[in-house]
């Protein structure tokens, strides 16, 4: 039998032994990762970029401070929903970080003295006496 199957096969002997003695391992279906449920839609997004946009370009931390104060002024501009209004106030800083990293490169150059978002690390040029 262990000769019909080396035959048949082709697989050299002790590894054909090998695979008869031992079944095979199932074949485990790897999975792919776990998507979460997007938490704050396209509307909550608006709201907090024309937040944004309105208290002149506020750091995050900042920003998650003035969404209740600005939400009855915005209300006037963009449809405001409770639901929206919800998600705003459980957002978190990093979220506003994250979500909000888009819509750094649309930003004027002109807001920062360097011209970019940060101070410029280079020295103004000195001169030799």
């Amino acid at each position: 039998m262990l000769d019909a199957f080396c035959m048949a096969t082709g697989l050299n002997r002790k590894y054909a032994i090998g695979l008869l003695r031992e079944p095979p391992e199932k074949l485990v279906r790897l999975r792919s990762p776990r998507k979460r449920k997007q938490r704050y839609g396209a509307e909550v997004i608006k709201v907090l970029e024309t937040i944004w946009e309105a208290a002149d370009f506020p750091w995050s931390v900042r920003l998650k401070a003035m969404i209740p104060l600005w939400l009855p002024y915005v209300g006037k501009r963009v449809n405001v929903t409770a639901k929206t209004e919800a998600a705003l106030s459980t957002i978190s800083p990093r979220t506003i970080d994250r979500k909000l990293v888009e819509s750094w490169g649309q930003i004027s150059t002109s807001l920062t003295p360097a011209g970019n978002f940060g101070w410029s690390s280079k020295k103004s040029p000195t001169r030799a006496a």
